[in-house]
Order: structure tokens, then C-alpha cells, then sequence
């Protein structure tokens, strides 16, 4: 198989400094990814075969800690594509919901 990853759309947001809270400035932004995934199978079936395609979007939130700290918590969703008939079935019984979220709390930390 091959995987051909593209990506769709890309967010950055930082929080706005609050006048009132001047120690809370740069501590925290979100990011956002849209990639479409596409997985088409190499070799005699390539032809017989529809790819299979897949959006996923990944939400992350960082926090700074401290002065060598930062936190960061991701959510990574997964929607089915309708690339062919039966993968059109697959998208419309699942309603527009993902088909998996996935969440994860990662710790950076600098020696």
C-alpha cells in the first residue's frame, strides 16, 4: 500500500494577553491540521481497488507550565471519505460523526 497524506487547512491561535493577568502572556495556543489521507493499494489490484480516503483533523492545546514546561493536549479525529460506492455507504451510516477520536496528554520538558 501506499499513503499519500495531504494536507487540507491549517489554524494557530494564541491566547490574547489578558491586561489584567500580564504573567499569563504566551502561555498558551491552540493549533489545528486537516490532512486527507489517501491508502491505494500498489501492485495487480491497483486498478480493482478504490483507495481508501480518509480525513483526519488533529486539535492541539498548549499550555506553558514553567520556564521548561509545556503541556499539550491533542484530540485527533477521523471521518470516512466517500471516494466510491461502497466507502459513500461507509460516510453515510456513520452521519457525519468520526469514525475515531483519539486523545492524547503530551509533556514537553527541556533538561
Amino acid at each position: 500500500s501506499a499513503a499519500q497524506p495531504r494536507t487540507v487547512a491549517r489554524y494557530y491561535h494564541e491566547e490574547e494577553e489578558d491586561d489584567d493577568d500580564s504573567d499569563d502572556k504566551g502561555r498558551s495556543f491552540e493549533t489545528s491540521e486537516l490532512v486527507r489521507q489517501s491508502i491505494a493499494r500498489q501492485g495487480v489490484d491497483a486498478l480493482l481497488v478504490a483507495p481508501s480516503i480518509k480525513d483526519v483533523e488533529t486539535v492541539c492545546v498548549y499550555d506553558r507550565l514553567d520556564e521548561r514546561t509545556i503541556e499539550c493536549r491533542q484530540r485527533t479525529a477521523t471521518w470516512l471519505f466517500p471516494s466510491d460506492q461502497a466507502s459513500a455507504v461507509k460516510a453515510a451510516a456513520a452521519d457525519g460523526r468520526p469514525i475515531d477520536v483519539r486523545r492524547y496528554l503530551v509533556r514537553y520538558t527541556r533538561p
